[in-house]
């Protein structure tokens, strides 16, 4: 059993805690009936409900590092690490009835210099229940 680092324990907590509300949200789409913009619409709104969460989370657990939300800075960077959320929206999925959509989080430690590195990073599937990790000690599993 490979024992995760600290970084993607609260990772995982972070995620772990609006799964519950992503997955609810999207069996509710699933039982109406589909229109042209009810997947674009249900993709904006699970955007803009990931991106606050997760940002409200990031900044309680790392008050101190960047943050970084789909390659738009967010937050200035004060211990020369950041945080990167990205999230996949999953649009052409969701037309074709497929429930892949995914949260991802990364922390990078010396930002903005030659030697910047990823400590951990994380995929969330929710709908799909699978989890990817990867830090430096662990490589990835």
């Amino acid at each position: 059993m490979i024992s995760k680092s600290p970084i993607l324990k609260i990772f995982e907590k972070i995620l772990y805690s609006i799964d519950d509300k992503l997955r609810r949200d999207f069996i509710e789409i699933h039982h109406l009936q589909l229109g042209q913009f009810l997947p674009q619409n249900f993709c904006q709104k699970l955007l803009r409900l990931s991106a606050t969460r997760i940002t409200e989370k990031i900044a309680y657990y790392y008050p101190n590092s960047g943050l970084i939300l789909d390659d738009k800075e967010v937050i200035k960077t004060r211990d020369q690490s950041v945080i990167i959320i990205y999230l996949f929206e999953g649009r052409h999925n969701l037309l074709r009835g497929f429930p892949f959509f995914a949260n991802g989080l990364a922390m990078i430690r010396d930002f903005a210099q030659k030697s910047e590195k990823t400590v951990a990073s994380l995929i969330d599937a929710p709908l799909l229940q699978d989890r990817f990790y990867s830090d430096q000690e662990n490589a990835f599993y």
